[in-house]
């Protein structure tokens, strides 16, 4: 039984206005290889290397993490291997090194904040190195024991924990293309209260719910208060594209202060739409 009452459920719809975010495909790793623990294998589908609380961690899962969700999400940090690794119970192939870069252990770990299996501190013979620097790592893990048999290669970028992450694709124009068109419009529909204007510039799934939401006698106050947190005088300066995804940069203002920002945009059926919205003074 669905308890939540319709002003509640307006007052989510209108966060969801700027908040609501949708998965991002991802961007593939240089890796190859398989490992096997007590017989169950998967060949490696994504591999990350970063650096650990301690040293580095060389991580190999059977499954893509998210990368455009990682440097969307502000920065690379501790939970970002969790958050984005899809089913809990998936497991993934975690190496340990020192910050000597020399060999810790490895063991698998899981998606989810449980802790880590089938640990050993025996493989520091089966790694081996072709490039270490600052910015990657090049090289092999080839272990056998009674439990495991490992083989991958990899070819990695070093992700600095705490550190911003770069947002993939190319360079969007100084007045940020299509997506920039569509981030003015939309940012005007939901700065003039029309609610028809609204829906003309909400994604799909979304118009459902706001004429759901418009029901409710609640609405137009609710609406009232959601329009003195839209950004005013946006000026675009750019942004990224990647495939069907769009990050456009501007400045604006809001209650008499300046901002800038970064507008997610999307691409569905051949039409931009605006993702999430993300301000800073």
């Amino acid at each position: 039984m669905n308890c939540m009452s319709r002003s509640a459920k307006t007052a989510m719809f209108l966060a969801a206005i700027t908040v609501a975010l949708l998965p991002f495909g991802s961007l593939q790793a240089g890796v190859t290889g398989s490992v096997s623990f007590k017989g169950k294998s998967w060949k490696v589908a994504d591999a990350v290397a970063a650096q650990g609380a301690v040293g580095f961690e060389l991580n190999f899962s059977p499954q893509a993490w998210d990368r455009v969700a990682w440097a969307e999400d502000g920065k690379f940090d501790s939970f970002d291997l969790s958050k984005f690794q899809g089913e809990k119970e998936t497991n993934y192939l975690k190496i340990g090194l020192w910050s000597d870069k020399s060999y810790r252990s490895h063991e698998l770990a899981t998606g989810s904040f449980g802790p880590g299996v089938g640990s050993t501190e025996s493989g520091a013979s089966g790694l081996s190195f072709d490039a270490f620097t600052e910015e990657k790592v090049v090289g092999r893990f080839k272990f056998s024991d009674a439990d495991y048999a490992i083989d991958v290669r990899f070819d990695l970028p070093i992700l600095k924990r705490d550190t911003p992450l770069d947002l993939p694709g190319i360079a969007l124009s100084a007045d940020g293309g299509e997506p920039g068109k569509v981030l003015l419009a939309t940012l005007s529909a939901l700065a003039s209260g029309d609610v028809q204007k609204m829906l003309a510039v909400s994604p799909p799934e979304r118009r459902a719910q706001m004429a759901e939401a418009a029901k409710d006698p609640k609405f137009a106050k609710q609406l009232a208060m959601q329009k003195t947190m839209q950004p005013s005088a946006v000026q675009i300066s750019g942004g990224k594209i990647f495939e069907d995804r769009a990050w456009v940069e501007f400045k604006g203002q809001r209650a008499g202060k300046a901002i800038s920002g970064t507008a997610s945009m999307q691409r569905i059926a051949g039409q931009w739409y605006m993702k999430k919205l993300s301000t800073r003074e």
